[in-house]
């Protein structure tokens, strides 16, 4: 996972209640104060090892991280969204990792729509640029 923050050890199989084994994305990213969020671009976490998972309550609800994201379609979390990884049933060892692209702007006004992505379920946030990479739109 990008940053320089290590998720606590868990025991192979053990299961999480609360917020217990998280780490907010900010935390991720050294606890940086100009950061509103990150786009995740790569989940190479297997069915196998377990899930990554997110929470935007405050550790109430989780969700699983989907595994079929790309720089293409990324998403988007909060600075302040709650990261943990659950393990599988006979895991040992350290899972896939995250790829996290940080994301510094205070105003998300280039979000469009919001819709259902990913294996998992998740939200994808669609945006357009001009002149951000010279290619025009």
């Amino acid at each position: 996972m990008a940053g320089t923050s290590v998720l606590p050890a868990l025991q192979e199989g053990q299961v999480l209640f609360g917020i217990e084994g998280s780490i907010s994305l900010a935390d991720v990213f050294g606890g940086d104060s100009d950061l509103t969020g990150a786009a995740l671009t790569g989940n190479s976490s297997t069915s196998s090892e377990g899930q990554w998972q997110y929470s935007t309550s405050g550790g109430v609800n989780w969700a699983s991280l989907p595994t079929d994201v790309t720089t293409e379609a990324g998403l988007l979390l909060a600075a302040d969204t709650l990261l943990r990884f659950q393990p599988g049933a006979d895991f040992n060892g350290n899972p896939g990792e995250l790829q996290l692209r940080p994301l510094k702007e205070l105003e998300l006004d280039w979000v469009e729509s919001e819709a259902l992505f990913g294996n998992q379920q998740g939200f994808l946030i669609s945006w357009n640029s001009n002149g951000q990479d010279g290619s025009g739109w």
